[in-house]
């Protein structure tokens, strides 16, 4: 995880996440475990914009509309500095059906390759 930001800010963590202005993915999930790393101070943290592109939000934060929190990808953006947060970076997915329903000969196929795979890597010991 990455948080670029203008090269004229110094930055710590706590010291400025009081007075945080976040530009985070437009992803709900991914928004929320971004700001519970922030733990108590989350509540004072301000979202003032997201998106899914990485230079729309680069150029946000370099305009100085706040701190761009992102995954680390090849990329340079003039003008900014990425600092590495090493965070652990969780997500989980649902895969559910109705049981009783007709699905489509494609369909039927996916969800017993799925049900077999899940119950494959779920018996592989750590």
């Amino acid at each position: 995880m990455l948080v670029f930001y203008r090269q004229k800010y110094i930055w710590s963590m706590i010291a400025l996440a009081a007075a945080l202005r976040l530009i985070l993915p437009t992803q709900e999930l991914m928004q929320q475990a971004m700001l519970h790393w922030f733990g108590p101070y989350a509540e004072q943290i301000q979202v003032v914009a997201s998106g899914n592109l990485p230079y729309n939000q680069a150029q946000l934060a370099r305009k100085g509309l706040g701190l761009y929190l992102a995954i680390e990808l090849d990329c340079a953006y003039e003008g900014l500095r990425m600092l590495s947060l090493s965070l652990p970076l969780e997500s989980s997915t649902v895969l559910a059906w109705e049981k009783t329903k007709s699905f489509s000969a494609a369909t039927a196929a996916f969800l017993g390759f799925a049900q077999k795979y899940i119950k494959r890597i779920s018996d592989h010991p750590l």
